[in-house]
């Protein structure tokens, strides 16, 4: 994030940093004289430090120095493809000590889930949802770890939370469908199938449901 272009939205003591990085999807609230510090005193010298370990070891000495959950958030993000067991930590530290901080959460569980670590993945996919259950994108992360774990109830449940904001997306859909087929409800697998192949008639994998629910028919 760091180096990429951002912008200041403030009022009194409080802003909004916004940043151009497509990974950071929430503008996150800090105060004004926080970020004014960082601005001016860290972000200035970033011109020829782009690199991810530069921005790494930058957010370090800025945690060193006042714990953040904006500047630790911000390392866990930064570090999730090359040091995950940092970023896990990261978002960990994040969720014990702020019990409404959804996106560490849900940041976590995606990471969990990538880690092959489903079981752990739904406990904080589940706390999102709770913190913040108008996210579609939430309830499908969480129904697709369901799924994982073979927790067919969950992921019916987190699927049709999707489709009542979504109506048309495909894939919820077509999962709704394999969570119901395996719950023993083939009408209602048949039928959310065939809505999604509908929306996408030319989805391979949504014809072989399709196969699957109506017994290879």
């Amino acid at each position: 994030m760091l180096g990429d272009r951002f912008s200041l939205v403030h009022a009194d003591d409080v802003c909004l940093l916004l940043t151009s990085n497509p990974r950071v999807t929430w503008a996150l609230e800090v105060p004004f004289d926080l970020v004014v510090n960082w601005v001016t005193g860290r972000v200035s010298t970033r011109a020829e430090r782009r690199s991810v370990d530069s921005d790494r070891r930058l957010l370090d000495d800025l945690l060193s120095g006042q714990e953040s959950d904006f500047f630790r958030f911000t390392l866990a993000e930064i570090s999730t493809d090359r040091h995950p067991e940092e970023a896990q930590d990261g978002y960990l530290r994040i969720a014990r000590r702020s019990p409404s901080h959804w996106p560490s959460r849900a940041r976590l569980g995606e990471l969990l889930v990538r880690q092959g670590k489903p079981e752990e993945a739904v406990r904080w996919l589940r706390e999102a949802v709770e913190i913040r259950p108008d996210i579609p994108e939430l309830q499908y992360n969480l129904g697709h770890a369901c799924g994982q774990i073979e927790d067919w109830k969950g992921a019916d449940e987190a699927y049709a939370a999707v489709l009542e904001v979504q109506p048309e997306s495909a894939m919820a859909l077509a999962n709704r469908a394999v969570a119901l087929h395996n719950l023993g409800d083939d009408a209602g697998a048949g039928e959310c199938i065939d809505r999604a192949l509908a929306l996408d008639p030319e989805n391979p994998e949504f014809e072989a449901t399709r196969r699957a629910i109506r017994g290879g028919k």
